[in-house]
């Protein structure tokens, strides 16, 4: 009954997808690849932008109405053009199927409870809110993918906020199939080789493996999707230079991917880096056309209206980036941006230029699973480079392209762990560091043009999907294969706040005293002012003990 569901729903995304792909006028194509296995990305993206702009004047439950109401829509109206494309779909159909084993085995995840669910309620249940963030830090995290989780939580149940993670993952798989069978540069081949043998060997190694390959997360995070968004960008960019592209439909699209990684996950500003190079490449001739001015003008307005966004909820353009604070607003708290950056610091330990760099690699292992990720990546790069050495030859020489796509994969490693290092949030920068091995590189043996072997490893990829769904995933799918999962908001007990609100009463069902779906909950206690200003919720530290209207 999951594997059906979700087949619904991924295929739902898809012709929807469809229909947005055209509306914004990209390519069928790109680089030989069919250009439809990102179609659930394009509705993702313009959908939640949808809820996100629309939540600046109204309560983000009526933007999320309105996609529904839209999608049904564009769906009947479309219905003979979006009925025609099964065929090329029998990948993503496999894909998706051996994926949604997961389900049998999926809960909430810790943050799902703590803050992301809150953060979702208050997008729909009030218009932006001034200054959010002063209930708790992380609730200034909020990312394009609390919007995203808002048009699905229409629905009873939760585990359709599962499935949104798993349409990630879907399209990362059925883009690696669609490179090695269709893409035109054997750098594109070389990368859907290499990423799902890297896949495979994320299931063996030290402490049972786990390398860095993106897998499938507890429901909630925005990780996975973040990472699937990275790689793809970074292929599809790296490819760009490789090949000299001059297309500006190209370059529109791998914009729009960087756009919404960036919203998805702040830190991936990175991006720019390589996308701002790629840029200059053909002498910024993409910003001064005049067919491309709307395009740019949209991108840049969007791109002001995330800022805006931030500077509303948490005082700061980029939080907890302390220089990008405004403290002379009635909401900013300077304390608030101390105490995330301190967290950040204790919980993850950035290097800083100051500590001895042996002395923090050494403590820097010891947290969480950095020390088996690390082993275990480390193992498979080696295991990877030997297969590049045996079975492809170097190819074209070094260009200014290809040594500037080095240095920014290691300029991205850097990033990391001067920032947040920790490893979630590494899983789209080392499956990306992997392309290193695939630059300049092409097949040594005819064999590999072979009708049957591309058969065989069309299949191996078709079916890697398998191998990260865990293995008490499959034991539940024995023991129950028929029920549908169901995963609902458990109910909470709450009592008085000191100040503001409520918050919650310890119990079986919420141990760690979280708020879930509460706006009138004070999870940390705190001393709050709750405010109404021309119909807009401004919350600030401390004053007084009520909400008053102004």
């Amino acid at each position: 009954m999951n594997t059906t569901a979700f087949i619904v729903f991924y295929l739902f995304l898809y012709f929807l997808g469809d229909i947005v792909r055209r509306s914004l006028n990209l390519n069928t194509s790109i680089y030989g690849i069919n250009l439809s296995i990102l179609n659930p990305l394009f509705f993702l993206f313009v959908s939640a932008n949808f809820v996100f702009l629309l939540n600046f004047f109204f309560i983000g439950s009526i933007g999320v109405y309105l996609v529904w109401i839209f999608s049904f829509l564009l769906l009947i109206l479309n219905v003979k053009k979006v009925t025609r494309k099964f065929e090329f779909l029998f990948p993503a159909v496999v894909i998706a199927s051996l994926l949604s084993f997961s389900t049998y085995g999926i809960d909430f995840h810790y943050d799902a409870g703590s803050y992301h669910l809150l953060n979702q309620s208050w997008i729909l249940q009030e218009k932006i809110v001034f200054g959010l963030s002063n209930i708790m830090f992380p609730l200034g995290n909020q990312s394009l993918y609390e919007y995203l989780s808002t048009i699905f939580l229409v629905f009873d149940n939760l585990v359709i906020l599962h499935f949104l993670n798993l349409v990630f993952i879907t399209v990362f798989f059925h883009f690696l199939y669609e490179i090695t069978r269709s893409g035109k540069s054997n750098f594109l081949k070389l990368t859907g080789i290499s990423l799902t043998l890297f896949g495979i060997l994320d299931n063996f190694g030290y402490q049972g493996g786990a390398n860095g390959f993106p897998n499938i997360q507890n429901i909630g995070k925005p990780d996975i999707p973040a990472a699937v968004l990275l790689i793809i960008s970074n292929i599809l960019i790296f490819n760009y230079l490789i090949t000299n592209d001059k297309s500006d439909k190209n370059m529109k699209l791998i914009v729009y991917l960087c756009i919404f990684l960036i919203q998805l996950r702040p830190i991936a500003l990175y991006i720019l880096l390589i996308l701002v190079y790629a840029l200059s490449t053909n002498g910024f001739s993409f910003l001064l056309k005049k067919e491309n001015r709307i395009f740019i003008f949209s991108s840049g307005a969007l791109t002001m209206m995330w800022l805006l966004k931030n500077l509303i909820v948490t005082g700061c353009l980029l939080f907890p980036v302390q220089f990008t604070c405004f403290f002379n607003f009635s909401w900013s708290n300077q304390n608030l941006v101390i105490e995330a950056n301190n967290h950040y610091s204790n919980a993850y330990l950035p290097y800083t230029f100051d500590q001895n760099i042996i002395n923090w690699f050494s403590e820097w292992r010891g947290i969480n699973v950095n020390n088996q990720i690390l082993i275990n990546f480390i193992g498979s790069y080696l295991i990877l480079y030997a297969l590049m050495k045996i079975f492809t030859i170097k190819g074209l020489n070094i260009t200014k392209q290809t040594l500037f796509i080095r240095v920014y994969l290691f300029t991205t490693l850097g990033f990391f762990f001067l920032t947040v290092p920790l490893f979630r949030y590494s899983y789209g920068l080392l499956t990306s560091f992997l392309l290193f091995l695939v630059l300049n590189r092409k097949f040594r043996f005819e064999f590999v043009s072979q009708t049957k072997f591309k058969v065989f490893l069309l299949s191996v990829i078709i079916l890697s999907p398998a191998l990260i769904v865990r293995g008490y995933s499959y034991l539940n799918v024995i023991e129950d294969p028929i029920n549908l999962k169901v995963l609902k908001i458990p109910k909470i007990e709450y009592t008085n706040s000191d100040s503001w609100g409520v918050v919650p009463v310890p119990a079986n069902n919420n141990p760690h005293e979280f708020c879930w779906v509460n706006i009138n909950c004070n999870p940390e206690n705190k001393q709050l002012k709750l405010e109404t200003k021309f119909n807009y919720v401004l919350i600030s530290e401390n004053v007084n003990n009520t909400r008053s209207n102004g």
